[in-house]
């Protein structure tokens, strides 16, 4: 990374005006609309500089639980496709001994599964009557807290954090030899949502070390995912790059084209925010080739690369081509995108009156 380094310094002194801080600010969202990956795969924010996995349309039919193949359990299926799972996992609960280890394994998958399809009510419904039980298994007992929190509107902000403090209390109580990484990622994704991104951060570090050498793609993948994610609030911008490569290591290992997109995706944002603007094209397109149905920002991105490097034409005829510009979660950061190239189209008007 030691070339990428000195770009980065390189490109510190270059001038910046207000517009490209805009484009570049990160932009928390209250609930992780959208692009979540769920507990069970949890790289989970949807902020406007990088992209989490959408909800994958797989195109296995929805089988009933009985003629489930051996090659695609219930486990595969829930990590792969969100709705076929919450269709044959509500028929698996009801045939399964009411909280029995599998079933509470199954209800998790529900709660996932809800979770990344944006059925907030339902999924509020679901964690509202377990908040008060502690003789429930750990790990589902932390979900049902994040749950809860993820769901809560923005007006009880408070509600969630403490929600969030008592998971992180719970799994801080477990002893060493009970630690669950993922239940570790878990929150600590979750600590970023609060704003809490140092303390998520140091969370995380230290497992990087300590599972170097275990071979666990999908916890992998989740880690390195959201340490990209505090890397970047942060602003560790060559850390994020190192991040956001570690998890398209471990994505590409893990087989599924939906999250390789992503983070690939991912990788383009680190190169664009270094302003290797070559790298970051390059990725996008790769990302795009993967996953053109999940990744609607890739031309919004180039729009942004153009009006950066001064391609005025350029940078409108790419903000043509975007999609959904009038989706209520993108739209300040579109707004900042139009009043940025405006002001740049008027500069240069401006420039050649002058001539």
């Amino acid at each position: 990374m030691t070339g990428l380094t000195k770009q980065r310094q390189a490109s510190q002194a270059v001038s910046k005006g207000k517009w490209l801080a805009q484009l570049f600010a990160i932009m928390p969202v209250s609930l992780l609309l959208s692009s979540i990956t769920s507990l069970t795969s949890i790289s989970t924010e949807v902020i406007a500089d990088t992209m989490t996995a959408q909800p994958i349309q797989s195109s296995l039919p929805t089988k009933p639980v009985q003629q489930l193949s051996h090659r695609l359990d219930i486990h595969t299926l829930c990590a792969e496709a969100p709705q076929q799972c919450l269709t044959n996992v509500e028929k698996l609960l009801l045939h399964e001994p009411s909280e029995s280890r599998r079933w509470f394994q199954y209800k998790n998958y529900q709660l996932d599964a809800l979770f990344e399809l944006n059925r907030f009510e339902q999924l509020a419904n679901e964690v509202e009557p377990w908040l008060a039980r502690d003789d429930i298994p750990l790990k589902f007992q932390i979900s049902v807290l994040i749950y809860s929190a993820k769901s809560q509107p923005d007006n009880r902000k408070e509600l969630a954090n403490q929600l969030i403090n008592k998971a992180v209390t719970l799994l801080e109580d477990v002893s060493e030899v009970n630690h669950n990484p993922m239940l570790m990622v878990q929150i600590a994704n979750s600590l970023n949502e609060q704003g809490e991104y140092q303390r998520g951060y140091d969370m995380l570090l230290p497992l990087v070390t300590k599972y170097q050498h275990r071979h666990m793609p999908r916890f992998q993948h989740e880690l390195f995912e959201n340490l990209g994610h505090f890397a970047i609030r942060l602003n560790k911008l060559d850390e994020h790059l190192e991040y956001r490569c570690s998890a398209l290591k471990w994505a590409s290992l893990m087989g599924n084209d939906n999250q390789i997109a992503i983070s690939l995706y991912n990788v383009a944002r680190a190169f664009q925010m270094l302003e290797n603007y070559p790298k970051a094209l390059e990725y996008f397109s790769k990302a795009e080739q993967l996953g053109k149905n999940t990744l609607e920002l890739v031309e919004f991105r180039r729009a942004e690369i153009a009006l950066a490097q001064g391609q005025l034409d350029k940078a409108q005829a790419h903000y043509a081509e975007v999609e959904h510009k009038q989706t209520q979660y993108y739209q300040s950061l579109f707004s900042a995108f139009e009043s940025a190239l405006s002001k740049a189209k008027d500069a240069a008007r401006s420039n050649t009156s002058a001539e």
